[in-house]
């Protein structure tokens, strides 16, 4: 296969089929992906698992149009992606969610009261 050489690349965090996060980590902080063609890579992966990351790039255009490309770098389970930035309570719901998803197993909801509040699920 060719080598592509993208200009940005980013982690998108999607859970239950939604995107949660999307955070910069290598190239042009400015040149974003096309959400359109995000959307479409989560609806097509029919059987995905509840939580994962896709790792997205984005190639500058060749074309008179000057319409950059978003295409996919690859796919990571969250126990192995790291969160980028993402809000910590959001990242520890999403691997939450991961984890009920490869036990089998369904999220019981309880509070707990901490400094914020806290709304965690738990596994049954």
């Amino acid at each position: 296969s060719e080598v592509i050489r993208f200009a940005s690349e980013y982690r998108v965090f999607v859970q239950q089929g939604a995107v949660i996060g999307c955070r910069h980590y290598k190239g042009d902080p400015l040149l974003f992906p096309n959400a359109d063609k995000i959307c479409l890579m989560i609806q097509e992966w029919k059987d995905a698992p509840a939580a994962y990351v896709l790792d997205v790039g984005i190639v500058p255009s060749e074309k008179p149009d000057g319409q950059a490309e978003t295409l996919l770098v690859e796919i990571n389970a969250p126990h192995s992606c790291g969160d980028y930035g993402l809000d910590c309570l959001l990242y520890a719901r999403f691997l939450e969610t991961y984890w009920c998803d490869i036990m089998g197993t369904n999220p019981i909801r309880f509070r707990i009261q901490i400094q914020y509040g806290l709304e965690l699920f738990v596994c049954a």
